[in-house]
């Protein structure tokens, strides 16, 4: 009987981290995207230093919790994000406004796609 008990505290306790990392991603992904869409802001104004600070803001966001993230989740998109974090830097240090615009949609799409893949819902775990 006591390993019952035994196990079912077990698999509480497992759901409950589970709920805890998606609440995780999902408060960080929210943070990373605030980020990029006020560097899109800065940028169609034409502000192009200011929305540079953002995405680097973003970007030591990721930074400070991609280790977290990658125990949580897939290492490809990482990889891919961390790329388009990079060329979104030189595109806004460019001027380059409508391909800057362009990738922090990108980064920011596919840093909802991985906390939105990670989510606790019955079709992720289909």
């Amino acid at each position: 009987m006591k390993r019952m008990y035994f196990g079912i505290g077990l698999l509480a306790a497992l759901l409950a981290l589970s709920f805890l990392s998606g609440a995780y991603l999902a408060r960080q992904s929210n943070t990373i995207c605030a980020c990029l869409e006020q560097a899109q802001t800065y940028a169609f104004s034409g502000d192009y230093a200011q929305a540079g600070q953002s995405v680097d803001q973003a970007y030591r966001h990721w930074q400070h919790h991609q280790n977290r993230f990658a125990s949580l989740t897939d290492h490809a998109p990482m990889e891919a994000i961390d790329d388009l974090f990079q060329s979104a830097g030189e595109y806004a240090r460019l001027g380059e406004g409508e391909e800057f615009t362009l990738l922090c949609g990108r980064i920011s799409r596919m840093v909802e796609m991985v906390s939105q893949a990670q989510k606790l819902c019955w079709w992720n775990l289909l």
